[in-house]
């Protein structure tokens, strides 16, 4: 079975952080207007998501090897939100998770460089959130 072709001039890269980026905006206006202030771990969830977004778009102008590293990092946190936020912004998180990943099985190389970036977003993540509240 093969993948279903994308649309002529359809940038997944593009498409993801969009998403990501359209995702972290709701979700700082939801919290926002919840009126309970934004704690530390509002503010990591946030800034893991821009970032996810921005190291999908600017790994696009790297060489394979650092490109698949970024890829591997993003596609890998946002996934993780996606996954332990699914009763609030996974869902939505999703798409632009899913982009991403396609993306990254889009790159040329080996496994060893977005293995690194999963393993860094999984450190990253573990350890903001055991320093947030």
């Amino acid at each position: 079975m093969s993948a279903l072709p994308l649309a002529p001039g359809f940038r997944p890269a593009v498409a993801a952080a969009l998403l990501a980026l359209a995702v972290d905006l709701v979700y700082l206006v939801v919290i926002a207007s919840q009126g309970d202030g934004a704690g530390s771990r509002v503010g990591f969830v946030a800034a893991s998501l821009a970032c996810a977004a921005l190291a999908v778009l600017g790994s696009q102008a790297l060489t394979p090897r650092p490109r698949a590293a970024l890829l591997g990092w993003a596609a890998a946190t946002l996934w993780i939100w996606t996954a332990l936020a699914i009763a609030s912004i996974g869902l939505l998180v999703a798409p632009a998770a899913a982009l991403s990943l396609h993306t990254l099985l889009r790159q040329p190389g080996g496994r060893v460089a977005p293995l690194a970036g999963a393993a860094l977003a999984v450190l990253v993540v573990a350890v903001g959130l055991a320093g947030t509240s």
